[in-house]
């Protein structure tokens, strides 16, 4: 799947779930979970997590280790 399709299907997911809240169909609690399944399932929380920047502590603790190697 690529990131154009990904991306697609997230924002209709959005807006579905806007429109279903907005009827009546879910709760805005439902709409949130629903939501947080279907970024589960494209993989954004992983995408997130593997763009990460470090701390300064784990910064300065990578660079001691890289001199004293």
């Amino acid at each position: 799947m690529t990131y154009k399709r990904r991306q697609l299907i997230y924002r209709l997911s959005i807006a579905l779930t806007a429109l279903l809240v907005i009827y009546g169909v879910l709760t805005e609690e439902q709409a949130a979970a629903w939501i947080g399944l279907v970024a589960v399932g494209l993989g954004v929380p992983g995408l997130a997590l593997s763009n990460m920047s470090p701390d300064d502590d784990d910064t300065q603790r990578l660079k001691s280790s890289a001199r004293d190697s």
